[in-house]
């Protein structure tokens, strides 16, 4: 009798929330059976069995070919995540918060163990700001309510230097006026060590006349 197969997800963070089942169904659909005792250096390579090639992928299977994870983002968005990601962390949103399978995701989600409200963020580079994808993303985040129709906090990590067009661009947006958007939040961060050697690169360069 073939022991069944359980596919573990180890991965972490909102844009894999409810992937987990989605591997169960697929799994369970392909006949998923044991790896071959031998397999050595190429590693645990799962046998599928009841598989044919004219066989229809199932919709678990196709949902999971179709789901499309993270590019690797460049170092400048990785500095302004990871001090957003603490920012957010000293403010008391210190839990990560798996929220129902949604599309777009935010790149930071977290919640208050005590108060228990939701916090989203997002970083902004200058080269976002005209981006329609980056424009679509604040809007869309900024207009997310609870189930209790209250405002999730949103906060935006951005470079200091493009503090003051953000705000522009979240005016021009309505995101945050004179009488809404109290619930967003942008948070200027300081460059890292390679923004701050570009800086003082381009610094040096003499200007045209």
């Amino acid at each position: 009798m073939t022991e069944k197969v359980r596919i573990a997800q180890l991965a972490c963070g909102p844009e894999y929330s409810g992937v987990q089942k989605e591997i169960n169904d697929a799994a369970a659909a392909v006949g998923a059976a044991a790896a071959a005792a031998g397999a050595g250096a190429r590693g645990l390579a799962p046998r599928m069995e009841g598989a044919s090639c004219d066989q229809k992928p199932s919709v678990a299977q196709t949902r999971l070919r179709g789901r499309r994870l993270p590019m690797a983002d460049s170092s400048a968005r990785v500095h302004l995540r990871r001090e957003l990601e603490a920012y957010v962390t000293r403010l008391g949103y210190s839990c990560a918060h798996f929220a129902l399978a949604q599309a777009p995701a935010p790149e930071i989600a977290r919640i208050s163990p005590v108060r228990g409200r939701i916090a989203y963020g997002e970083t902004v580079l200058r080269s976002d700001l005209q981006r329609k994808r980056c424009h679509e993303r604040l809007l869309f985040f900024s207009q997310r309510r609870t189930r209790h129709r209250s405002s999730i906090l949103f906060f935006i990590g951005v470079s200091a230097c493009d503090q003051p067009q953000l705000e522009a661009l979240l005016a021009q947006l309505e995101i945050r006026t004179a009488t809404r958007g109290g619930h967003v939040h942008v948070v200027p961060i300081a460059p890292g060590a390679s923004g701050r050697r570009a800086a003082a690169v381009a610094s040096k360069i003499p200007a045209r006349s």
